[in-house]
């Protein structure tokens, strides 16, 4: 920050003019917030839009952190598929307290996201491995995601049994992959600003109702 006084108020005006409109006039629903800068990351950043990363917590409460890709947005959660058998999938069936961030470069934004995590209906996985491409369908099958690879040719075996398996028939979803729908609780908005005055707004849940407050940076 300057000194001077005046180069002091100058800065704040300039401030003052950029400010984002959600800073300025909250929404009831945070949502609103989330779909404005999830599209806008869409438009600047293509598929890095869709890249968060997820906190579980173990039994014995480490917490572990991977990057991974948001699905969707439906019925006020947020959306991710993976395989059921993996660490992250038996620490959230264990503790499905979770914690997941975005952060947009292009835009400048952040969102950070705590929340709890059930399982997706087994109808929306369904669907989700229907859409995928066959590759990584048969991908999906061969692989013992998060165990122990001795040899990676191991793995091309496998693959290449599994294509040979299915051939060019349709291949249904395994029990061993599926979803989570995580319902937040809180739900912070960051957004980066000139002069280190970056604006929060963060968004905490009362039994269905939200309130909101202007956090100091």
């Amino acid at each position: 920050m300057p000194k001077d006084p005046s180069a002091t108020i100058s800065h704040l005006a300039e401030l003052n003019c950029i400010m984002t409109k959600y800073l300025k006039r909250p929404p009831e629903d945070p949502f609103i917030v989330f779909n404005d800068w999830y599209n806008s990351a869409k438009d600047q950043e293509g598929l890095h839009a869709h890249v968060m990363h997820l906190a579980s917590v173990n039994y014995l409460g480490q917490p572990s952190l991977r990057t991974m890709m948001l699905h969707s947005v439906m019925n006020k959660a947020f959306l991710f598929f993976t395989n059921l058998q993996s660490r992250k999938s038996l620490e959230i069936l264990d503790n499905p307290h979770v914690a997941i961030c975005f952060y947009w470069p292009e835009t400048k934004r952040q969102v950070r996201i705590e929340g709890v995590a059930s399982k997706a209906p087994d109808q929306l996985a369904d669907k989700a491995f229907k859409n995928r491409p066959t590759d990584h369908q048969i991908n999906i099958i061969a692989s013992d995601q998060s165990r122990i690879l001795l040899d990676p040719a191991e793995f091309e075996q496998n693959i290449a049994k599994t294509a040979q398996k299915y051939g060019d028939d349709s291949i249904e979803r395994p029990e061993k992959w599926g979803g989570f729908a995580i319902t937040p609780s809180r739900i912070e908005f960051w957004q980066d600003q000139p002069f280190w005055m970056h604006e929060r707004l963060v968004y905490t849940d009362h039994q269905g109702e939200w309130s909101h407050s202007k956090l100091y940076p």
